[in-house]
């Protein structure tokens, strides 16, 4: 299935769980299986436009599933994440020492979906194949007693009530709830627990069930149905086509609303071949999606060869490609159309272990930028990718990731500034992703956000 392709397009019943397959909800309320997602895509490690996480690396497309990806450069990183912040003075609670003995096992990594927001009463489903436990000989130089080695620390299922898309990794609010299997002794549980927040971990409801084996089929459903002050949740789990065990939870009816998606953690090897959700009501927006990610001059590389100025882009996109493009015109908008404009510069698109879908564009300017400013359009495979769709969708607002409103419009194209005395100097913090920075009123402007479990992401100007 293509990724790119609206959801309300590919949206269909599902032929697995049967077109009368009812929700039971509140008063009666019913509603049909619709397949949000088979993952029918060529091999990648992209997941797909319809998906949003923080950790990327916990999955990719293969043999037509949603595949768990067990290793990555940079898996085993310090927490700390550089040296300094072990040095004295650098931190009020800093020792001054180096932590070099520390347990880098990962934390719960959550694939929401980006266009499915959901309130009142529903269900999820997700089906796949088993492929293997944690690893039983522990690899020389590892501890037996780190957490990924431990029982209970392998978890697959599904997630609901985000309150933001970039809940995930050692971010997740106290409202996200996780349902599913989790590899504990003896044999494996069956939970529903918290995600995270002030409740970290917390375990609602449980049941002993066996222990899966590779190459079995299971099928993992919740059911939640909210009532005036609590929710009830509803977990059932088969595995080859026979139900296994089933869990009941009481939950706030606050940690029954928001975000669906799919949960992992551990070294348990799994797979994800279709993800349906159930709804009284049609509760899915347009899941748009940017395929630029950024693509910036480097401004040390600005020199003069041949008579000829050039500068290097780096450019880096959400999914595979071939071949990048900029082509730059001393006008915002030509008149012959960004189409028609010569490409300044192109690149292939690396995207190997230590770099993930960039291009190093080199380009040569149509003039002395100390003359005039420039403007410039990113084209992957032909295609111009300038445009942000996502700004005037719903896809814009709190919880989504993106602010979105410079311009309200989204038709922007990048600007070189004219090189021009007194020059002006600008810088990126690491701070990108956080919760309680700021947020949008929405009579206009900024405020500080509050405290608490709506995670915003704040996007670069």
């Amino acid at each position: 299935m293509n990724p790119e392709t609206n959801r309300r397009q590919f949206l269909k019943t599902s032929t697995a769980l049967g077109a009368s397959t009812l929700l039971p909800g509140i008063g009666g309320a019913q509603g049909k299986s619709q397949l949000v997602d088979d993952f029918q895509r060529p091999d990648s490690l992209f997941h797909g436009a319809g998906w949003e996480t923080q950790n990327p690396g916990y999955w990719q497309i293969k043999n037509n599933t949603l595949r768990r990806r067990l290793k990555n450069v940079g898996d085993r990183a310090r927490r700390t994440g550089f040296p300094f912040h072990s040095s004295k003075g650098s931190n009020p609670k800093g020792s001054g020492k180096m932590e070099v003995d520390y347990d880098p096992s990962l934390p719960v990594g959550i694939l929401w979906r980006r266009d499915w927001k959901m309130e009142g009463a529903f269900a999820i489903e997700i089906e796949g194949t088993f492929h293997g436990s944690r690893p039983e000989e522990i690899p020389e130089g590892d501890k037996a007693s780190w957490k990924m080695y431990t029982p209970g620390n392998g978890f697959l299922g599904v997630a609901f009530g985000g309150k933001g898309l970039f809940e995930s990794y050692r971010q997740i609010g106290g409202s996200t709830m996780l349902a599913g299997w989790t590899d504990g002794e003896p044999g494996g549980n069956l939970v529903i627990r918290n995600g995270g927040g002030k409740g970290n971990k917390k375990i609602h409801s449980k049941v002993n069930v066996p222990a899966l084996s590779a190459g079995q089929k299971f099928k993992i459903r919740v059911e939640v149905s909210p009532a005036k002050d609590k929710a009830t949740a509803h977990t059932i789990m088969q595995v080859d086509g026979k139900e296994q065990a089933a869990v009941t939870a009481e939950i706030p009816n606050w940690n029954s609303k928001g975000y669906v998606g799919i949960a992992a953690q551990g070294l348990i090897d799994f797979d994800i071949s279709s993800f349906h959700i159930e709804a009284a009501t049609d509760q899915a927006e347009e899941a748009r999606h940017c395929e630029c990610l950024s693509c910036w001059a480097i401004g040390d590389s600005l020199k003069k060869v041949d008579g000829k100025w050039q500068v290097k882009f780096m450019a880096l996109f959400a999914s595979d490609g071939e071949k990048a493009e900029v082509r730059i015109s001393k006008e915002v908008g030509p008149k012959e159309g960004w189409e028609n404009i010569p490409a300044a510069g192109e690149a292939e698109i690396v995207n190997h272990e230590w770099r993930r879908n960039t291009a190093v564009i080199t380009a040569i300017l149509p003039g002395n930028p100390a003359d005039t400013p420039h403007f410039y359009t990113i084209w992957k495979d032909g295609k111009d990718v300038t445009f942000d769709p996502r700004i005037g969708s719903a896809a814009v607002g709190p919880g989504t990731g993106f602010v979105g409103d410079v311009p309200s419009s989204g038709s922007y194209v990048g600007r070189l500034p004219q090189l021009k005395a007194p020059y002006r100097l600008g810088g990126f913090s690491c701070h990108a992703i956080t919760g309680g920075l700021q947020e949008r009123k929405e009579e206009g402007g900024f405020q500080i956000a509050a405290k608490g479990d709506h995670w915003r992401f704040r996007d670069q100007p």
